[in-house]
C-alpha cells in the first residue's frame, strides 16, 4: 500500500519542479555550491555566454549601468533553471570550465590542454595572439586548423595583436561559439586598436575577441 502512495507522490514532485528523467541525467552540480540544476539549453547557453562576455567587458570599463543590465539578464536565466544566486557567473558560462581541460573531450578523444600565455613555439602554419600591441607581452599560438569556440579563463577579451605564419587566415569573433560580429585577416595586425568593428566604427577589436579560428 505504501508503495502505491509513494510512486504517485514522486511523479507529482517531479512534475511540479519541471524535472524529467533525462533532466536528472543532465543535471550539473558546481563544486562548493549547494544544489543541482539542469544544464542550459544550447540557445540559453549562447545567450548566457554573450551576457557574460559583455559583463566582463563592462566591468573593465566601469560601465555600471551596463554591468547591472547584464547581471539582470544572467539572473533571469538563473531563475529559469533554479540556479542559486550565489553561484558565480563563470561557473555557468562556457569559458568557466575547470582549469586543465578545454573543451571537454568527446568519446575516444584525449582532452586538449589549455593554452598558456607565453607557452609553446611559434607554428610554421598558424597564428599567435598577443596580450599587448606590436606583438608584445605574453602570447599563445594555434596551428592552422585549430580554434576555440570560447577562449579559456584569462584569455577572453585580452588580445591586442595577431601574427600569422605560413599564409594562414584568422577569423575572430566578438561572442562565444563563433557568433556575433566577426572579421578575417591574412595579414599581421600590429595593434587591434586600429581595426574597427564594421558595425560600429567608434569601437575597435582591441580586447574584444571571445572566439577564434585559424585556417
Amino acid at each position: 500500500m505504501s508503495r502505491r502512495i509513494l510512486i504517485p507522490f514522486l511523479l507529482l514532485w517531479i512534475a511540479a519542479y519541471g524535472i524529467t528523467t533525462s533532466g536528472f541525467a543532465q543535471a550539473a552540480q558546481v563544486q562548493g555550491y549547494p544544489g543541482n540544476w539542469q544544464r542550459l539549453s544550447p540557445d540559453d547557453q549562447r545567450r548566457f555566454d554573450s551576457y557574460y562576455s559583455r559583463w566582463l567587458q563592462y566591468r573593465r570599463t566601469n560601465n555600471q549601468s551596463e554591468v547591472r543590465s547584464m547581471e539582470k539578464r544572467m539572473f533571469d536565466i538563473y531563475s529559469s533553471y533554479r540556479i542559486p544566486n550565489n553561484v558565480p557567473f563563470d561557473r555557468v558560462a562556457t569559458n568557466g570550465r575547470p582549469p586543465g581541460i578545454y573543451p571537454p573531450p568527446g568519446p575516444g578523444r584525449p582532452p586538449r590542454p589549455l593554452p598558456g600565455w607565453g607557452q609553446g613555439p611559434r607554428p610554421r602554419q598558424g597564428a599567435c595572439f598577443y596580450q599587448n600591441p606590436d606583438f608584445g607581452g605574453q602570447y599563445f599560438c594555434l596551428r592552422a586548423g585549430g580554434g576555440y569556440p570560447s577562449l579559456p579563463p584569462g584569455f577572453n577579451d585580452r588580445i591586442s595583436s595577431i601574427r600569422l605564419f605560413g599564409g594562414s587566415q584568422v577569423a575572430i569573433f566578438n561572442d562565444f561559439n563563433y557568433r556575433g560580429v566577426s572579421a578575417r585577416t591574412r595579414r599581421d595586425i600590429r595593434d587591434l586598436r586600429n581595426w574597427r568593428l564594421p558595425t560600429d566604427p567608434r569601437r575597435t577589436w582591441n580586447d574584444r575577441v571571445s572566439s577564434i579560428r585559424v585556417r
